[in-house]
């Protein structure tokens, strides 16, 4: 991986696949950093799976010479009582902080259920976790969705 500008030491490494293929789950033990001065090692140790481990296909870590945390953030997500208020879209959730940002993380599984349901139905209230390396502060959180699956009522 050649990159355009040096890119300093990262203290963190988002890794991501598109779930694509017969047999997509990935166990990634770790990725490790090559620069011409250092060496940096991020320990995955887990499964980049739809089925298996914590069921994520996205995952971050630190770096082993950052001593940042990885952290569980806690989603909740209300959707209104209004009419239609629900949504059969895939929806996201990013969240800000002092050190960065969690990129684009889709919510997928409902963290109390063992099997996915239908999300953000009028009145109910989602809940999910995202684990991300330290953010410190959180200073902005946004929430979208793809706009793929339209309601039967649209």
């Amino acid at each position: 991986l050649k990159l355009p500008t040096d890119i300093g030491r990262p203290y963190k490494l988002r890794l991501r696949h598109d779930n694509s293929g017969k047999k997509a789950d990935w166990y990634v033990d770790k990725v490790i950093l090559e620069k011409e001065n250092f060496t940096l090692d991020f320990l995955i140790d887990g499964w980049l799976s739809n089925k298996k481990g914590n069921k994520v296909i996205i995952t971050e870590v630190a770096s082993t010479e950052s001593r940042l945390e990885v952290l569980r953030y806690d989603i909740a997500v209300k959707t209104g009582k209004e009419r239609n208020a629900g949504t059969d879209a895939n929806c996201w959730v990013k969240i800000f902080g002092e050190r960065g940002d969690t990129g684009q993380r889709w919510l997928s599984n409902n963290i109390y259920l063992n099997r996915r349901i239908d999300k953000f139905e009028k009145g109910k209230t989602d809940k999910f976790k995202i684990h991300a390396v330290d953010l410190g502060k959180i200073t902005d959180v946004v929430v979208g969705h793809d706009s793929k699956k339209k309601s039967e009522f649209s």
